[in-house]
């Protein structure tokens, strides 16, 4: 990959909107900023709206026409996807690679699971073709969640070594993600 965009999700359409934007967008600026060839991309912020993958994906593809993409999800996000906006259609004109964590597959009621279950190998022409295609790419993550640190701060516990200490401030100083 030439870049990395991370796009921090603005209101999302199947959760309750947790933080604000700025708040959002300055943790995601803390924890990843240094990254080199990483751009954070406030387009979904910015929005009075929910924001939907497939729009958020032809916005992409309008501002930079000569790029190939590479929609990057973890399973979890990918079991759902078929309540998402559009889903068939974000599916059929993106490339998506999926993140598994050790066990934690592919759910049945996924309307792709059969096409995953066919998966290989991951080439970086397959990307380049113009064809679209899902991928899955097994991971081994650090053990611990977003939700877990959300519940954890709801506890009074301590978040320091999971997260960037920039952060960390940022959610003692808002008092973020309590009960």
């Amino acid at each position: 990959m030439d870049e990395l965009i991370v796009i921090p999700n603005g209101i999302p359409p199947h959760k309750e909107k947790r933080i604000s934007a700025e708040l959002k967008l300055e943790m995601a600026r803390n924890t990843l900023g240094h990254i080199q060839n990483l751009k954070i991309d406030d387009r979904e912020l910015i929005k009075n709206t929910p924001s939907f993958a497939y729009e958020t994906l032809l916005e992409l593809k309008r501002d930079y026409p000569e790029d190939n993409f590479l929609w990057i999800m973890g399973t979890d996000s990918f079991d759902g996807i078929a309540t998402w906006y559009s889903y068939e259609k974000f599916v059929n004109e993106s490339n998506l690679l999926i993140l598994q964590r050790p066990n934690l597959n592919i759910q049945t009621s996924n309307p792709f699971e059969s096409e995953i279950k066919k998966m290989k190998r991951i080439a970086k022409t397959d990307f380049e073709d113009g064809t679209t295609s899902i991928f899955l790419l097994d991971i081994e993550p650090i053990e611990i969640t977003s939700t877990e640190i959300r519940k954890m701060v709801a506890n009074n516990e301590n978040i320091a070594e999971l997260v960037h200490p920039k952060v960390n401030k940022l959610i003692q100083r808002n008092n973020l993600y309590q009960t």
